[in-house]
């Protein structure tokens, strides 16, 4: 079964805006060295945002983990 995830921006903006996300259980943000930096459950939520003002400029992953333990990577590039 396909999965979608919609995480979206416009320019720099302190908040991710994610849609599509009901199967998700656990959205988590790592720095390029590999640390997790950020950690959320999604109680089954479909639209969920996350801040990230506190993060520097640099490249990191989201990861999203579903509710048959699938993980999803995504980059995420925060240029400010």
């Amino acid at each position: 079964r396909n999965r979608t995830l919609f995480p979206y921006t416009t320019l720099f903006r302190s908040i991710i805006n994610l849609q599509g996300i009901n199967e998700i259980i656990l959205i988590q943000i790592f720095n390029s060295s590999g640390q997790l930096i950020f950690g959320v459950e999604n109680e089954g939520e479909n639209i969920r945002q996350i801040d990230v003002s506190n993060l520097i400029s640099g490249s990191y992953t989201m990861r999203f983990i579903t509710t048959q333990n699938t993980y999803i990577n995504h980059k995420l590039q925060i240029i400010k």
